[in-house]
């Protein structure tokens, strides 16, 4: 009975009996109970939200340690696990929660390292079949796939293998998905544009199909909320009826108002076509003359900087055309002579320039063009001593010919190096080039003066070409080297005596006051947010005068009404009203004079220095000039994109695309655009894009019908 109690006693205490056998040579074998010391098991954590926190102990007490905060909670068992629910929600660092099983996998798939996914989120994951509709059609859209993808044999089967319950859908189904996606992402795009605090730059540059359809795509230009400088392209429309410059215009209008961006333009950046030209002076008066763009529409023209450098590049080819044909023959002859009987000395040398030296360029694409001639004179010693070995090389160049290809790669070179730059990166800004192009003028000056006939010649036609693009745009280019604080006026005031020698200062006057009257523009007219877009496409001047007007109630709004009415509060808000315009733009004059007079930032203190960064961490100090530099330096001052900006021709549309209708056509394009820049972004939107919020899409697998909001 003791036994028994003791037993009892030892249980309640989380202690256990072991039993334990001593022998002794003595004694009999006797069974001997001795407590022993056993930690009481601990609970299985069956809540999913422990996968975001860490349970533990802290001073003896049970804590729940956030993952993504690193904030503590209470841990006990008693305390549930509601307000570690709620924190998550609330919860700064967290991802989207409905995202949060996808985080391993995503960032696996952003570094194409593959792998597999852990037990935790195969456990958490909650298969949706509307979500996978969604990221179906997005596959689609972003890798270019066709339609009848969905009904292919071994796409179904890998589906099937993934998933055996996902009803497959058929291409007409998916077809609809995807316009469906695309209106709903139009619709966001809208809006977004329509609270963006800045004016918007243009883009217009034109496709082509496979079938010799041309094709408008405009694009918009802004800088975001974080002032990252973004791309949409608007519209992507057939234009086979636009055969006069009117008729194009009135085309582009209706898209601008469509969008509703007319009331806060700034720039429309064009290549130098007849039609396009007078498409864009037909727009700039209709705007001006309903008073939507600053300095009278200054800044609206911007000629494509990539169309223009290879239009000169063109005209240097086509004269060099001898000369560069038998360059390419030399080419060819050399790559297919396999067997000629060549001595020790060369075989070498041919064989190292075969695997390194000149190939054959691609006649679309000047930038090869440059390189076979440039790796040609490299290797001209080489090519030399093969025709003395090889009496059937008569493609050979002659001393005057390699002397001409000398002369027209060395005139390349610089053009080269701007296109180059202008290919670098996704959004070339104007900041970056006036230094550029007053370099390029002061090269061809000094070429029109040298002694070669041949060089004189080339830079002739060079300039001829490039004094039209100077003189429409070395305004805005000097007025975007302005607003970067490592130039300021000081490259302006460096390379115009250079260029206008006697007639320098005025000139640099004209910047200058172009500089301060675009800002006087900033203080008086704040940037619409909405604006009513009726009577804009007509030509009649009626219409044009209502828009003037339509344009003062918009921008005066609410301050005219408070200070006109009869029982407001407060009765001397029309003194606050000048007050506030009279005080500010002093004070704001005051800053653009203490930005002028400031020292430049030195260019070799940060080599990664970021002219929005700057402008973003002194928006505080120059609040209306920031706004100014955000418009102005997001003008682009091309239309051509990074694998575009050395192409003689039009893009083209894949034959599969060409095939579709307009409209599907542009849903495409449009939507492939968007996703490019949403998918391009930080791990976050990668996840946000890859696995939105699940949706609400009551329909059957054979309706098209997605439910976004």
């Amino acid at each position: 009975m003791e036994d028994m109690k003791k037993k009892r006693a030892l249980d309640s205490d989380s202690m256990s009996i072991v039993p334990v056998t001593l022998s002794n040579n003595n004694t009999s074998s006797a069974l001997i109970t001795t407590p022993i010391d056993v930690p009481k098991r601990r609970r299985r954590l069956t809540s999913a939200v422990w996968n975001d926190f860490e349970k533990i102990k802290k001073d003896g007490v049970d804590v729940a340690l956030c993952k993504y905060c690193n904030k503590e909670l209470s841990g006990s068992s008693s305390s549930g696990t509601t307000h570690l629910n709620n924190h998550l929600k609330r919860c700064s660092r967290n991802f989207n929660p409905e995202s949060r099983q996808w985080i391993g996998v995503t960032s696996k798939l952003k570094r194409g390292d593959g792998g597999s996914v852990s037990s935790s989120s195969h456990r958490n994951f909650k298969y949706d079949e509307k979500r996978s509709r969604l990221e179906l059609a997005r596959m689609i859209i972003y890798h270019e796939y066709p339609f009848s993808i969905v009904e292919h044999v071994g796409f179904r089967r890998f589906v099937h293998s993934l998933c055996p319950s996902f009803n497959m859908i058929s291409r007409d189904v998916i077809r609809e998905d995807c316009m469906v996606l695309y209106e709903n992402e139009k619709k966001r795009i809208y809006d977004m544009l329509e609270r963006l605090p800045c004016r918007l730059s243009l883009t217009l540059d034109v496709w082509l199909s496979c079938h010799s359809t041309g094709f408008i795509c405009l694009t918009v230009h802004y800088l975001d909320e974080k002032w990252i400088l973004r791309k949409r392209i608007l519209s992507f429309m057939i234009a086979e009826e636009c055969q006069t410059g009117e008729i194009f215009a009135n085309f582009l209008m209706k898209q601008i108002t469509d969008w509703n961006v007319h009331h806060k333009l700034f720039s429309l950046t064009l290549d130098n076509e007849c039609v396009n030209d007078v498409a864009n002076v037909e727009i700039k008066n209709r705007l001006c003359q309903s008073k939507l763009l600053l300095s009278d529409g200054q800044f609206f023209h911007v000629q494509c900087a990539a169309y223009v450098i290879n239009s000169i590049v063109q005209s240097v080819l086509e004269k060099s055309q001898k000369v560069i044909g038998n360059i390419r023959e030399m080419i060819e002859f050399a790559n297919l002579t396999q067997h000629q009987p060549l001595s020790d000395s060369i075989v070498q040398e041919f064989e190292l320039m075969r695997q390194k030296g000149p190939h054959l360029d691609q006649p679309t694409n000047w930038n090869t063009t440059y390189n076979m001639i440039q790796a040609s004179l490299e290797y001209k010693d080489v090519f030399i001593r093969f025709h003395s070995c090889v009496p059937e090389f008569t493609a050979m160049l002659s001393e005057e010919q390699w002397t001409e290809a000398a002369t027209v790669c060395n005139c390349l070179k610089i053009f080269y190096d701007v296109t180059l730059l202008l290919s670098s990166t996704d959004h070339p800004t104007a900041n970056l080039f006036f230094e550029e192009f007053c370099e390029i003028q002061l090269q061809l000056v000094e070429w029109l003066n040298a002694e070669d006939e041949l060089v004189r010649s080339i830079a002739s036609m060079m300039k001829e070409k490039f004094d039209k693009y100077w003189d429409k745009c070395n305004t805005t280019l000097a007025v975007a080297s302005v607003l970067d604080p490592r130039y300021k006026m000081k490259l302006v005031e460096c390379y115009y005596p250079q260029i206008y020698g006697d007639t320098s200062e005025h000139h640099i006057k004209q910047v200058v006051d172009t500089f301060k009257n675009l800002y006087e523009e900033y203080v008086a007219r704040p940037i619409p947010i909405s604006s009513d877009n009726s009577n804009i496409i007509s030509n009649s001047s009626m219409a044009n005068v209502e828009g003037s007007e339509n344009l003062e109630n918009t921008v005066n709004g609410s301050l005219t009404n408070d200070a006109n009415s009869v029982g407001g509060k407060d009765k001397l808000r029309r003194f606050d009203r000048f007050l506030q315009e009279n005080t500010q733009s002093q004070h704001l004059k005051t800053d653009v004079d203490e930005f002028l007079d400031e020292g430049v930032f030195p260019r070799d203190k940060d080599k990664s220095f970021s002219v929005w960064e700057w402008w973003r961490a002194n928006a505080a100090k120059y609040p209306l000039l920031s706004k100014m530099a955000r418009d102005v330096l997001a003008i682009s001052i091309s239309t051509a994109t990074s694998d575009s900006a050395f192409s003689f021709g039009n893009r083209v549309i894949d034959a599969y695309r060409s095939s579709l209708s307009p409209d599907i056509i542009q849903a495409l394009m449009c939507m492939q655009d968007w996703l490019r820049d949403e998918m391009g972004g930080s791990i976050s939107s990668v996840i946000d894009s890859v696995c939105p919020p699940v949706m609400d899409m009551s329909c059957s697998p054979e309706q098209p019908a997605f439910e976004f909001t």
